[in-house]
């Protein structure tokens, strides 16, 4: 271990050194670059919960990890505190659709989610705690370092305003000790196998060169802004242009997948989730379907939004070899632009103005709120079998019972998409299930083109992966579903 930490060492000094922190230490607006890595941000909540942490600790190594998870976990909330405090929702004046195109798509935000997912994965590829301290170390101290820098600014800022900044302020810095509180003597006198010792630097010195990256963003952001940048409008850049009287065939029509075990099971879960009552309620006749799309669709957001890293950074492959990974990335690729096209319907359906909800208020809906952490909880689920099972044949069977839970859905939701079309005069393109519309055109590929992922032979254990995923992927959205109905039945209460 000792060598570990000595690439820590290294990584620390190199850090500090970073441009970011002389440019803070001069600046009149230190913290400007804090809404770039708000989904990061938001989001090492859960990375601490649904992946550092181990279900059922084993060992004494595996429990200290989890202590330290529990704590690192609290830490993002105090992120919303400082957000209100620094005013950035009168700054930027966004609503909920800037403010879910910025967290989940705007091309500012991309290398802050991408290195979110790669984390994801390094952490679900390292089970073994004594090379995963090693990540979390790097980790720790890459924190450490900024919230040394960012403290005393906060610090200074809080004499002058009498409000203190708990993230960026000394609170947060106390409880971010650079190390794994109390687990750092059980660690340091581990003797790794060569193995493990060269995964653990390897691991090391990615996650300092990805803090080095992320801070090269945030002090770029940070100068555009110093220079008189315009604020971003992320939902307007990010919203394709469609044609208004576009109609082709719907994405989710019905497809066989052949008698295999896999095909019989999507089958199986598909017309078991078709009797669910959210979907008869989705399609029944009603008087105000504007209303009605309203009230559930919220909810709904971080599937859809969220839906974009998942096929791009993990059910993609990053380095395809064979012609059945680049034809599931030909796949995913379509998939991951359909989210564009809701942009348009959350205009639409003027959700900024349905919801009254301020940036702020956006961000702790999408990745802090209990309303929504079912569908983090799914996302984390998804990610965590295509991380865990990179066989183009597991990944496939993934990916289609992905699209499969949703074909009904969408069939029903598209009668109701189609009423609002007609009451409003405007186009759903997604909600009424016209995803085809933002499917990019992809460069020839005839050998990726001509595999039939559906026949590929799979091995015992690619079946049982491939089961698991069907699996889990319509327990996570009966689960969904159910709360979808709960929260109507509350606003009918209300009402």
């Amino acid at each position: 271990m000792e060598a570990v930490l000595s690439a820590i060492a290294r990584g620390r000094a190199a850090i500090d050194a970073h441009p970011l922190y002389a440019w803070m230490a001069d600046a009149e607006d230190p913290f400007a670059f804090a809404p770039l890595f708000a989904n990061f941000i938001l989001g090492f909540s859960d990375l601490n919960r649904w992946f550092l942490r181990y279900p059922e600790p084993r060992d004494r190594y595996e429990a200290a990890i989890n202590a330290h998870t529990e704590e690192d976990e609290t830490h993002s909330a105090l992120f919303l505190d400082d957000w209100r405090e620094l005013g950035f929702d009168a700054r930027l004046g966004w609503g909920v659709e800037d403010t879910m195109a910025w967290y989940y798509t705007a091309p500012e935000t991309e290398v802050f989610r991408r290195y979110a997912m790669r984390l994801t994965r390094m952490c679900v590829e390292t089970p073994d705690p004594l090379v995963r301290f090693g990540l979390m170390e790097a980790v720790e101290t890459c924190g450490h370092v900024f919230f040394g820098h960012t403290a005393p600014l906060a610090e200074e800022r809080s004499r002058r305003t009498g409000a203190a900044l708990r993230y960026f302020g000394p609170y947060h810095l106390a409880r971010e000790t650079g190390t794994l509180i109390d687990g750092d003597d059980l660690f340091e006198s581990v003797v790794l196998t060569p193995g493990q010792r060269r995964r653990a630097i390897a691991l090391v010195e990615e996650v300092f060169a990805m803090f080095t990256v992320k801070n090269d963003h945030l002090l770029a952001y940070a100068q555009a802004l110093e220079a008189g940048e315009p604020v971003p409008r992320p939902a307007r850049a990010a919203r394709p242009a469609v044609a208004l009287g576009a109609e082709v065939r719907p994405l989710h029509a019905v497809e066989q997948h052949g008698e295999g075990p896999m095909g019989e099971r999507l089958a199986e879960r598909k017309a078991a989730l078709a009797a669910h009552p959210f979907l008869a309620w989705l399609a029944s006749p009603t008087a105000d379907p504007v209303a009605r799309l309203r009230a559930f669709v919220p909810l709904w957001i971080p599937d859809i939004m969220g839906y974009a890293d998942l096929m791009t950074y993990a059910l993609a492959d990053p380095a395809p070899r064979s012609a059945a990974e680049r034809a599931l990335n030909r796949h995913a690729a379509r998939l991951a632009c359909h989210h564009r096209l809701f942009l348009v319907d959350a205009a639409t359906l003027d959700l900024d103005g349905a919801l009254g909800w301020s940036a702020g208020e956006t961000l702790r809906f999408l990745g802090h709120s209990s309303a929504t952490e079912l569908q983090r909880g799914s996302a984390a689920a998804f990610a965590d079998i295509a991380f865990r099972h990179r066989s183009p044949v597991t990944r496939y069977w993934l990916l289609e019972a992905l699209q499969a839970s949703g074909e009904a859905f969408f069939q029903h939701g598209s009668v109701l998409a189609r009423a609002v079309e007609r009451r409003l005069g405007r186009p759903l393109h997604y909600l009424a299930d016209r995803h085809r519309l933002a499917h990019p055109a992809l460069d020839p590929d005839p050998a990726a083109d001509a595999v039939r992922l559906a026949r590929l032979p799979a091995t015992a254990a690619e079946q049982r992966a491939a089961l698991e995923g069907i699996d889990t992927v319509f327990d996570r959205l009966t689960a969904q579903m159910d709360q979808s109905l709960r929260k109507l039945d509350v606003t009918r209460t209300a009402s």
